[in-house]
């Protein structure tokens, strides 16, 4: 939340020129986010299927809307050469490498799996297969669940998804 709190002052300075950012309003940006989420899923909780289905539309339209005018009004079309092999260095670090790596702190950021906590919490501390945290995570209720709502089985196979076996020779980490 503190990033999206972070976020919102940031598109506020874009749009006011007059407003003077403070460290400490990002993390009342970010509580009154998180108060905000919570009231939407206590109050709204039957309602967030069809809302999350709503912004999955408007993010894959949202996505073409910026795509295709970018694609086919930009002034300067590169070449796929001098996309993907032309690197610049215009923060003035030491070597281009080093630019390189810190422009992906971001995308790493992305992608780093911050959800693994819950993944880990589903697989490992919660085995029973019809624990409350297992439906939670699956969207199942008791009657539809009918004793397959995680997908571990046992817990040989916890054991296996967290320290891995060899087998055959190559690295399993499911084996069921």
């Amino acid at each position: 939340m503190y990033l999206n709190g972070n976020m919102v002052q940031a598109l506020i300075i874009l749009t006011r020129s007059d407003y003077v950012p403070h460290p400490w309003r990002k993390a009342l940006y970010a509580w009154g986010l998180s108060v905000l989420s919570a009231i939407i899923n206590i109050v709204g909780g039957k309602f967030l299927p069809r809302f999350e289905g709503t912004v999955l539309i408007f993010h894959v339209l949202g996505f073409f809307a910026i795509l295709v005018p970018l694609t086919y009004m930009a002034d300067h079309k590169s070449s796929a050469e001098e996309v993907f092999t032309y690197f610049i260095n215009e923060g003035n670090w030491p070597s281009k490498a080093l630019s390189v790596f810190v422009g992906l702190t971001g995308p790493v950021f992305a992608f780093a799996g911050g959800d693994a906590a819950v993944h880990v919490s589903q697989l490992w501390l919660f085995n029973d297969k019809r624990s409350a945290n297992s439906r939670a995570i699956d969207g199942r209720r008791d009657d539809q669940c009918n004793n397959r709502c995680s997908p571990v089985s046992d817990a040989d196979s916890v054991n296996q998804w967290v320290h891995g076996i060899w087998n055959d020779d190559r690295l399993v980490f499911l084996s069921r």
